[in-house]
């Protein structure tokens, strides 16, 4: 029994695993328009919005996700997360898109110093190009985007701040001015350490020195 429980156990922890990584959604007589598929995930891809030209008889999206490259390439902006989207059982005629909403946790952001205003979905084909994104709004933990995407490999991305450098713009008078004194100021100390030195005689009266003398 105990062997049992244990395959169990594992069975369970593959599961959770696994719907925590991947989310599959199966369909039956779906209709032409657009169709909200919620992920349950509370950060990354939240929602899948299935547009469709057609009435489809049955079919499937399956969306996978990792912190590591779904593609062969590595996006070269910081990634959040990466994604694989694909259909089954839909031509490329019966879809019109796929929209993605995702968060992005603040904290990520703030840790990477990353600009909000510029976090974009990346798709991967022959090169990591970005996709149409917008951010639709926030709350106090998560920055919420939605996206234009279709199937494929995918990246959440972000571009970092760029620290601000400030110059310090001095006049060229004052630069000027204060050379001139430095020049002024050398000069003299110069001139007085090596100028020769006089010796001015000293001449006594009379009265100074040895008293005159009487015989």
């Amino acid at each position: 029994y105990l062997s049992v429980i244990t395959i169990i156990l594992i069975l369970i922890i593959a599961e959770i695993t696994r719907r925590q990584t991947e989310r599959v959604f199966r369909f039956k007589a779906l209709k032409k328009g657009s169709h909200a598929l919620d992920t349950s995930w509370r950060k990354g891809v939240g929602q899948l919005s299935l547009v469709l030209n057609t009435v489809v008889a049955a079919g499937a999206v399956i969306i996978r996700r990792s912190v590591h490259p779904t593609a062969f390439v590595a996006s070269d902006s910081p990634t959040f997360e990466y994604l694989h989207v694909e259909t089954r059982g839909l031509g490329s005629e019966d879809v019109d898109g796929i929209d993605i909403r995702f968060a992005v946790p603040k904290r990520w952001i703030a840790r990477h110093k990353i600009d909000h205003t510029r976090i974009k979905l990346m798709r991967f084909a022959d090169s990591w190009k970005g996709v149409a994104t917008e951010m639709v709004g926030e709350d106090a933990s998560n920055y919420y985007y939605t996206a234009d995407a279709s199937v494929g490999h995918f990246a959440i991305t972000g571009k970092v701040i760029k620290q601000k450098t400030t110059t310090m713009n001095v006049p060229w008078v004052w630069i000027l001015c204060a050379l001139i004194l430095l020049v002024v100021i050398g000069g003299t100390y110069i001139l007085s350490t090596f100028a020769p030195s006089q010796t001015v005689p000293v001449v006594l009266n009379e009265t100074d020195g040895i008293p005159t003398q009487y015989w």
